[in-house]
């Protein structure tokens, strides 16, 4: 019964549709009475095909008549009249057909000369009008002008390449044909025109050829048109007796030597110039025939036709067009292929001309390490004037709406947030307290009894001194402490887990306790001290305590914290306990356990990082720093991932996309990679306030933000704050595990752990670790952070294998994307004029896609740079594209187009 409604209800509808085009076509009345009349034709009576001198009306009117559908006039029908070609006017606009259906008007035709046209049309006909034709003629001459051909240089006693070209008009500027103008030889020379009377073309223009006479000076030529405004006129040539006959090499190269071959020139080698493009070239060596002079060097030009001029005594040869190669290198780069410039005076560099459509990504790398320093840096784009400039290539619309937000205000998302921004202010304050490593002191220490003990049982007390981490002032939490008084409650094989015995009730269940001690056990320990090696065992039980207590509850929005001064002596630090302790936040009301448990693993890979951070650095005999803000929290960033990868069952280089990144399958119970990801889209400019759909941009990012430090370090870029630290760097230290880690016995395990045990921070500690500068790897990584996805590149290391940041920023999976605002977008220019100006933060990249259907010769330059840099040429390609190129520069540097 269903299919048959159905059915009948679409015969309905069609029948219906039917029936309201067959009325709109037909104009039917009711059945039985014939059609209504209606307009159809709109036919031309008289006055067509006029023509009228510009500003002057027809002499005869234009008529036309409006017929129905049987060819009857039609009378009371409203005419309208309007110009639509050539600027004239009508009267009447408009007009009711009479009774042999005709309406009439006066058309005066405008003032350019050519011609027009009206438009007719019948008011409540749609679609029915007619077209009628007039031609305007210029109107009587007015004043004369030189066209072409002044000024030139000729040959003595030859005629001049171009003829001499003047042009008549009316009083509107309107060519007039069939006006005399007389030619004449003037003062300087007693050469020719030929011929000396010459009559305007329907152009307006009238020309003869001159021929110079044997005079080396300025010769002229008269022109009389009958006394029109701007008579008479006078044309000048030079005639010299200089002929360049040859010019070598083809094309002329900057800086090289070349030859002029001809006649006229001095033996004398001062007496001769040579003039590239105006510019005086250096002459070497001349004689009657010839000179050798070197081609002169310009500032950034790309591959251009240049005039080549000689003179002597003041006499100029005919200006030849010659081709002129830069000295520049000309880059000819391979789809995926990089090409990198780090000296000021290797920013400029050229890009032949070519016919295929290309696209190249530039971009300008700060290799330094001062966080508060910007570097101004103007990029700039030179094509060959002669050329035209294609218009750059349209960016395919990938994914342009809606958009999964990660940082969408939740209870988790304001949770974690609170607990960075509390984890910060805690390691500004800890370095003030403990601002470089004590060189050994503490393991060199005698060491007492353990706080806790190695066989602790479940229920026995330990106090703990606890750090009242919200104290900055200059002794701060050392001098500002709590003893409180906790139990055991689980004593596993790595972990000790002690609850304060204050806590509020509904905590953790022993039944947590034991899930905790085995995640830890049995991954999170395993894993952390993989990556970045065994902590320090200052209190001697050979485990991580973990204290939960609500003293950290009291805190303002740490979910849990280590502190490195635990492992300081207490005569150093009075509140240190001497171990290796993490405190947690406990469950509460408003922080129940179910959510605590979730927490936990993701904190504790995270803190246990630092543990083994603080407690190698604490106790190396050598080190001269801790790690810098950046290193510490990228690692415990990538101590997230790589735990998370191990409770997962994951491994790195699998270029792991969208879902898994982010979890859009909602079927894990942590989302252990969100963060790192949301961190970089940071960098990469998401505003995830503005606008209200969290797709704003920050219009300075990245190359204005910095990954290097915080806001309390002198980080005042222009990206949202507080996250910088994390998630940036820790895709850093991914891509270097990618790449480098298979050249350490250990795989980059050993990589990372070298990181933690070395001597030193920040650039000198990865350079230390590597053997690479770090000018080098950011110029590689800077590139890969937008080439990773879209093509295979000549150098892997453009590429990340454990992630594919193209289908986790603009891809799609399980039908969700994220926000736009969080990819990497460079600015864009095409082959041809551009300047982009901006400033470059350290540590940080512009980037700037150039391209085109096809390119001229184009020279590109980075400007305004100081000191040491680094810069990256990369091309790329979508499938129809023959490259992109990709520059990425340290200190800061000049680009690739």
């Amino acid at each position: 019964m269903s299919s048959r409604l159905a059915r009948a209800a679409l015969i309905l509808l069609l029948a219906s549709a039917a029936g309201i085009w067959a009325c709109g076509d037909s104009g039917s009345g009711p059945p039985g009475e014939p059609p209504t009349p209606r307009p159809t034709t709109i036919a031309l009576i008289s006055g067509g095909s006029q023509t009228a001198t510009v500003g002057q009306a027809l002499a005869s009117d234009v008529v036309v008549r409006v017929d129905d559908q049987n060819g009857t006039p039609m009378a009371g029908r409203t005419v309208i009249f309007a110009v639509a070609q050539g600027g004239g006017s009508v009267d009447p606009a408009s007009g009711t057909s009479d009774a042999s259906g005709q309406a009439a008007t006066s058309w005066t035709v405008g003032t350019i000369a050519g011609a027009q046209q009206l438009r007719v049309s019948v008011t409540g006909a749609s679609g029915l009008e007619a077209s009628i034709g007039a031609t305007a003629t210029a109107d009587v001459a007015d004043s004369v002008a030189v066209v072409h051909g002044n000024d030139q240089i000729g040959i003595v006693g030859e005629a001049l390449f171009d003829s001499i070209v003047v042009k008549v008009f009316d009083q509107y500027g309107n060519g007039v044909p069939g006006h005399s103008a007389t030619f004449s030889v003037g003062s300087g020379g007693t050469g020719s025109v030929n011929p000396t009377n010459a009559t305007t073309a329907a152009s307006g223009e009238a020309w003869t050829r001159w021929t110079l006479g044997p005079e080396i000076a300025i010769q002229n030529v008269d022109v009389d048109a009958g006394g029109l405004k701007n008579d008479p006129l006078t044309f000048s040539a030079e005639g010299t007796n200089l002929r360049i006959t040859g010019v070598a090499p083809d094309p002329l190269v900057e800086g090289q030597t070349a030859t002029i071959t001809g006649t006229g020139f001095s033996p004398t080698p001062a007496d001769n110039t040579v003039l590239i493009e105006s510019i005086a070239a250096t002459v070497t060596a001349s004689d009657a025939g010839s000179i050798t002079f070197t081609v002169p060097t310009f500032d950034c030009r790309p591959a251009r036709d240049v005039s080549v001029q000689a003179q002597v005594a003041g006499s100029n040869s005919i200006p030849q067009t010659r081709a002129l190669q830069p000295d520049e290198p000309i880059l000819s780069l391979a789809v995926g292929e990089q090409r990198i410039l780090q000296h000021p005076a290797d920013f400029c560099f050229q890009l032949a001309a070519s016919g295929t459509a290309a696209e190249y990504l530039i971009g300008v790398q700060s290799a330094g390490e001062t966080v508060s320093r910007l570097t101004p840096v103007t990029l700039t784009g030179v094509k060959d004037p002669a050329a035209p400039a294609p218009p750059a290539l349209a960016p395919p619309a990938l994914h342009e709406l809606g958009g999964v937000n990660p940082l969408a205000i939740g209870p988790r998302t304001e949770r974690w947030q609170r607990h960075r921004e509390a984890e910060m202010r805690l390691r500004a304050a800890e370095r003030r307290l403990m601002p470089a490593p004590r060189r050994g002191r503490r393991a060199m220490a005698a060491q007492g009894p353990s706080l806790v003990p190695p066989d602790a049982q479940v229920g026995d007390t330990v106090s703990i001194s606890y750090p009242e981490i919200s104290n900055p002032a200059l002794g701060g939490w050392c001098d500002d402490f709590t003893t409180i008084t906790t139990v055991v409650k689980k004593n596993g094989a790595k972990g000790i887990w002690l609850e304060d015995t204050a806590n509020p009730a509904g905590g953790f269940s022993d039944t947590d306790y034991q899930f905790l001690s085995d995640q830890l056990d049995d991954s999170v320990y395993p894993t952390d001290t993989l990556y970045f090696g065994q902590p320090t065992d200052m209190d001697g039980n050979g485990k991580i305590v973990v204290v939960v207590t609500k003293q950290v509850n009291e805190e303002a929005g740490t979910l849990g914290f280590v502190v490195s001064t635990d492992l300081d002596t207490v005569a150093s630090c009075a509140s240190s306990n001497e171990g290796e302790l993490y405190y947690a936040k406990a469950p509460e009301s408003s922080y129940p356990s179910n959510v605590a448990i979730t927490d936990a693993p993701f904190l504790i890979a995270h803190e246990l990082t630092h543990v083994i951070q603080f407690g190698v650095r604490a106790t190396s005999t050598t080190a001269l720093d801790f790690l810098s803000r950046w290193e510490t929290e990228g690692q415990a960033t990538l101590g997230e991932e790589v735990v998370g990868f191990a409770i997962e069952g994951r491994s790195p280089g699998q270029d792991y996309g969208l879902d898994v990144a982010f979890d859009l399958s909602n079927v894990r119970p942590v989302d252990w990679y969100v963060n790192g990801f949301a961190d970089l889209g940071l960098y990469f400019g998401w505003d995830p306030f503005e606008p209200p759909d969290g797709n704003g941009r920050v219009a300075a990012a990245p190359h204005e933000c910095s990954w290097l430090a915080r806001e309390d370090e002198g980080n005042d870029g222009a990206c949202i704050p507080i996250r910088e630290v994390y998630g940036t760097p820790k895709t850093l230290l991914r891509w270097l595990s990618d790449h480098y880690g298979s050249s350490f016995p250990g795989g980059e395990a050993e990589l990372q752990r070298r990181i933690v045990a070395g001597d030193f921070a920040g650039y000198a500690n990865i350079e230390n670790v590597l053997g690479v500068p770090m000018a080098e790897l950011l110029a590689k990584w800077a590139p890969m952070l937008y080439l990773d996805g879209r093509l295979t590149p000549v150098d892997p290391k453009l590429a990340l294998p454990s992630w594919d940041l193209f289908d986790v920023y603009w891809g799609t999976d399980l039908g969700r994307r994220l926000k736009t605002g969080l990819r990497l977008v460079p600015k864009t220019a095409a082959f041809g004029d551009f300047s982009k100006s901006f400033s470059v933060r350290d540590a940080s990249s512009y980037y700037l896609l150039v391209s085109g259907a096809s390119r001229p010769s184009v020279a590109c330059r980075a400007g305004g740079v100081r000191g040491r840099g680094r810069a990256a040429a990369q091309p790329g390609s979508r499938a129809r594209c023959g490259a992109r190129g990709r520059r990425a520069a340290g200190g800061t540097c000049g680009a690739t187009c």
